[in-house]
C-alpha cells in the first residue's frame, strides 16, 4: 500500500466507476458515482441489468436512500441499506477505503505484503492504483466480509 498521507487532506472529490456485490444468494453489478464534499456525500448506483437505480446521500442531518418508487430516511446509510435492501455495506467506512485510507473510528492492520488492509471485520485489498493524479488513489478495490464481497473499479477521479 503506498503512503496515503496526502489523501487524508482530500475533502472534495468525485469517483466514477463500476461496482459489483456478491453474497451466497445474490449478485449485483452496475456503475457508481460517489461525490464527496467534506463529511457530506452522495452516491448514485445504476445497475447494469434493468433493475432500479439507487441514490444515497449522507449529511449531518441524516441519510436518505431513494429508489424510483420509495424514499427512506434515517440516521446513517449503513442502517438504511441493511434495513431496506439487506446489504451489509459499511458506507461510512467506504468513504475512507475508496481513497486508500483506514476509517479513523476503527483499529486496522495491514498484511505483510502491504496490499490488504483489515478493518472492522473487512478485508480491503488494493489491486491497482492511479499514479497520474496529485494523490496516489486506488483504481481497483476488492472488499470482503463473509458472506459478502464487493468489487469497485474506479475509472475516473475528479479532485
Amino acid at each position: 500500500m503506498p503512503s496515503h498521507s496526502k489523501a487524508t487532506n482530500l475533502l472534495y472529490w468525485q469517483a466514477k466507476g463500476k461496482i459489483a456485490g456478491y453474497d451466497d444468494q445474490n449478485n449485483w453489478r452496475g456503475s457508481i458515482v460517489w461525490k464527496q464534499l467534506e463529511k457530506q456525500y452522495s452516491i448514485h448506483l445504476l445497475p447494469s441489468l434493468s433493475s432500479q437505480k439507487f441514490n444515497l446521500s449522507q449529511s449531518k442531518s441524516g441519510a436518505t436512500l431513494s429508489t424510483a418508487k420509495k424514499q427512506y430516511t434515517g440516521d446513517d446509510l449503513d442502517s438504511l441499506l441493511l434495513t431496506h435492501l439487506n446489504w451489509q455495506v459499511p458506507v461510512s467506512s467506504l468513504q475512507y477505503w475508496l481513497r486508500g485510507l483506514p476509517d479513523p473510528k476503527f483499529k486496522y492492520t495491514i498484511s505483510s505484503n502491504k496490499k490488504i488492509m483489515y478493518q472492522n471485520g473487512w478485508a480491503i485489498e488494493y489491486k491497482e492504483y492511479f499514479t497520474n493524479y496529485k494523490y496516489i488513489l486506488p483504481k481497483k478495490i476488492f472488499l470482503s466480509k463473509k458472506p459478502f464481497s464487493l468489487r469497485i473499479i474506479i475509472n475516473n477521479w475528479k479532485i
